[in-house]
């Protein structure tokens, strides 16, 4: 959670630099950022997998619409269920990450138009 803020907080910092002087370094250190940030928050199938196989076995998946699964099954479930917490664990910071990007992308056609309208009310 505490990650979050802070990656949140650096992005924000960093797109209000960019908006308010257009600097071309810091859009590449956002850029940079945003590209680590989201590389890092990644769902990770090795600690899923290390997570499956030691989980004890009150904690593994065992039945499935009310049936008993076999060994196979059981590990491939709890797998998935691995998965599923690793991919949901950083999605926030994933978001931030890509909403960054998104913001970049978008905001030279945004301040085009701003200073497009500016120009013809004044």
């Amino acid at each position: 959670m505490i990650d979050t803020i802070l990656v949140a907080a650096a992005l924000v910092v960093l797109l209000g630099i960019e908006w308010r002087y257009q600097l071309r370094a810091v859009r590449l250190a956002t850029i940079a950022l945003a590209l680590i940030v989201w590389y890092f928050s990644l769902p990770n199938l090795t600690i899923a997998a290390r997570w499956a196989s030691t989980a004890p076995p009150e904690e593994r998946v065992t039945h499935l619409r009310g049936e008993e699964m076999s060994e196979y099954l059981v590990g491939v479930a709890t797998m998935r269920e691995a998965m599923s917490g690793q991919i949901e664990a950083r999605s926030h910071t994933r978001l931030l990450a890509i909403g960054a990007l998104i913001w970049l992308a978008c905001s030279p056609a945004i301040r085009r138009e701003h200073a497009r309208t500016r120009a013809t009310s004044a």
